[in-house]
């Protein structure tokens, strides 16, 4: 099924900055790192809908490649925006239990605000060094050296570091990645489980990432991503969001 798109907004913290999380529960979705592209659709019917994607780079390059003049003649796939809402923001009061996936649509990713378990497990650290290489590894000019003896990934500027067997008082395995302003307190306050102020590095605003527990590694990379981009220059930061295969599991493959 192909959506008859009429509008293309975001749901993100850049878009909203403190005010984000404020949005999500507005608009009855959870905060995630990433955020939502929203598409304002029309349903066979003639019904206003609107369709969610956490790919929010997926609906960037829509939006990049797209104008607002031709939006209404793309046809899009129901499945890039697999979780529906009857209505278009407009119409909601308040939060509710509104949206759907359709069945024949993937599921939507977990929320970063989703429960975690198993903190304190026995991880394997070569494992968990081979999955970070995969994804940071995968994109433009990205280099790889030791650091304080630990793996760490630059573009130019180093955006994240790799602690595989934990650091210092920190005894679990964990990533420290560049992160825009505010961020850090908004992935705080959402789980502080998972997340962290790492020590050097969280006063220029890094964000610690716990890698034990049950990880979510499309969020890992969606974490590191935003990391490559706070670092980049903005020729290298775009080139990664014009390519969809950069956020795609490069375990995939």
């Amino acid at each position: 099924m192909a959506l008859r798109a009429l509008s293309l907004t975001f749901l993100t913290y850049n878009e909203f900055g403190p005010h984000y999380s404020d949005a999500c529960r507005v608009f009855g979705l959870e905060p995630t790192q990433s955020g939502y592209g929203l598409l304002l659709c029309l349903d066979d019917d003639g019904r206003r809908v609107t369709r969610a994607t956490e790919d929010v780079a997926y609906a960037q390059l829509i939006a990049s490649r797209v104008g607002t003049a031709t939006l209404e003649r793309l046809e899009v796939p129901a499945t890039t925006f697999p979780v529906v809402r009857d209505g278009w923001p407009d119409d909601w009061t308040e939060r509710d239990e509104a949206w759907v996936t359709e069945a024949d649509a993937p599921e939507p990713a977990t929320g970063w605000g989703s429960e975690v378990g198993g903190y304190g497990l026995d991880v394997d650290g070569s494992e968990l060094t081979a999955r970070v290489r995969a994804i940071c590894g995968s994109w433009p000019e990205v280099t790889e050296r030791e650091s304080h003896g630990a793996p760490a990934f630059f573009v130019k500027k180093q955006f994240v570091m790799l602690w595989p067997d934990g650091h210092h008082d920190d005894r679990f395995p964990h990533l420290w990645c560049a992160a825009p302003p505010g961020a850090q307190d908004e992935m705080i306050e959402m789980q502080p489980d998972r997340f962290f102020r790492p020590p050097y590095v969280g006063s220029r605003g890094w964000l610690g990432v716990r890698l034990d527990g049950a990880v979510d590694w499309g969020e890992v990379r969606a974490v590191c991503a935003e990391a490559y981009r706070s670092v980049a220059p903005k020729r290298l930061a775009a080139l990664l969001f014009e390519d969809p295969r950069h956020f795609e599991d490069p375990s995939d493959h």
